[in-house]
């Protein structure tokens, strides 16, 4: 990772416009990339294009099975979209998704390497280390999530991992390592996070304690670990279990949700956007129509997330970014939705039910009536494609078909047809794994992925 940690030291020297004057105004020097203070670190991790703007990969949202685009857009895409649209064996990851996942793990290595030499140990040394803790481990967990295999227990120990950078120090060398320590890592480092995070923040770019409980319920979802995904998920909503009332909102708006980042939605426990890709703000590209007929007569999230442009093509207007970029954080809505399959899961179908009811409540007009359902295999079936139905548009799809489609009753094959041809993409195919960007193998020798 040598020479990728270099350009990434001369990306944060030219573009890191919120850092403090004093730091930014160093003469160039072997000093120039040292932080002196708490406020060059605290800038270091308020960075706008690294946390805020790309703060969460996107490419996987377009090789998901919710959105469908028409023959001759897809002609015009990139190869890089395009392969991962059609899910072709040559599909590449993203490399911004992965460079910025790894920009974001070397601002925090910064901070974490400098803040011991600190002598200010007061709340916000602590909170620093904290959001460093956060931040990384979100990182190492988004590049597992697309160029790891999903997480099984009985071969995490072989399956290769991704390179976990821990040190800001360019001149070691990472290989790979396996599922299993990347997971490991991210776990122990987000509990720590806990402990050292501020219960609020005044910017919701910044990691809370709630943000770290919220993504150990995230990944212990992931890895298939009921009981724990349950706990945290718990965890999160004691902190914060307040659901927007989509009857309040104007779904006729073009945007109809609040700014996100004004902290007038109070849904988002942590805000970050996707990488920009094309494909996912085009207008020519739709919700599948078979998904947008789930939604029925009363549920207002038919309206909200989506603006019908005629012959079935229903465009996606409802990111809770309330603009025109793409949501890639925590929400509470997901936090119900983690619990209620957990307690499916382990068979306490009434409270279950009542997780689903309360966030069903909230979506639908004045027409919705408690649903009731008993046998444990149908309230689970539910749940999911509530959860689909709920989390469209927020990029989570594709890291749920990877760990659903290792429990046969849930396992998918994905199909789309394109220029006359079907292209398919069946349960635990290799193709669920993006190649890591040849730029990053040639330049370290790490292994690539299978094809």
């Amino acid at each position: 990772m040598k020479t990728s940690y270099i350009l990434l030291v001369i990306a944060i020297c030219f573009f890191g416009v919120s850092c403090t004057k004093e730091f930014l105004d160093e003469k160039p020097k072997s000093s120039l990339m040292v932080p002196k203070t708490l406020a060059d670190l605290r800038a270091l991790m308020d960075d706008p294009y690294i946390f805020i703007s790309s703060g969460s990969p996107s490419l996987a949202w377009v090789s998901s099975d919710d959105f469908v685009a028409p023959d001759n857009y897809v002609k015009t895409l990139s190869a890089t979209e395009r392969e991962a649209y059609l899910w072709e064996k040559a599909m590449g990851g993203n490399d911004l998704d992965w460079f910025y996942c790894y920009q974001q793990i070397f601002n925090a290595n910064i901070v974490l390497d400098r803040l011991p030499e600190i002598e200010a140990q007061n709340k916000e040394y602590v909170f620093l280390k904290g959001t460093a803790l956060f931040w990384r481990s979100f990182a190492f967990y988004n590049l597992l999530e697309n160029y790891a295999k999903p997480f099984n227990i009985a071969t995490e120990s072989a399956d290769l991992g991704v390179p976990l950078r821990l040190t800001s120090d360019v001149n070691i060398r990472m290989g790979r390592g396996t599922v299993k320590e990347g997971f490991e890592r991210i776990i122990s480092d987000l509990k720590t996070a806990v402990e050292l995070l501020p219960v609020n923040e005044k910017y919701n770019t910044r990691p809370t304690r709630n943000s770290a409980t919220a993504l150990l319920a995230r990944i212990y979802l992931t890895m298939g670990d009921f009981r724990n995904a349950g706990i945290f998920a718990d965890l999160s909503l004691k902190l914060n279990d307040r659901l927007l009332h989509y009857r309040e909102l104007d779904a006729n708006k073009a945007r109809p949700f609040p700014l996100g980042i004004s902290g007038q939605n109070q849904e988002i426990i942590l805000y970050t956007c996707m990488t920009k890709l094309g494909f996912i703000k085009s207008a020519l590209v739709g919700v599948v129509p078979e998904l947008y007929r789930q939604y029925q007569n009363g549920d207002l999230r038919k309206e909200m997330y989506f603006e019908s442009k005629g012959k079935e093509l229903y465009v996606f207007k409802g990111s809770y970014t309330g603009n025109n970029d793409y949501f890639g954080g925590l929400t509470t809505r997901e936090q119900y939705l983690i619990r209620a399959e957990c307690f499916a899961r382990e068979g306490k179908i009434e409270l279950a039910m009542n997780d689903l009811n309360k966030l069903l409540a909230s979506r639908w007009d004045n027409s919705f009536k408690p649903l009731t359902v008993t046998d444990k295999e149908d309230v689970l079936a539910l749940i999911l494609r509530e959860r689909r139905k709920e989390l469209v548009g927020q990029g989570l799809r594709f890291s749920d078909l990877r760990r659903l489609n290792q429990e046969q009753v849930t396992a998918t094959t994905l199909r789309r047809k394109f220029d006359g041809k079907e292209y398919l993409l069946p349960p635990n195919d290799i193709r669920y794994v993006f190649l890591i960007p040849e730029q990053e193998i040639q330049l370290t020798g790490i292994e690539q992925n299978i094809r």
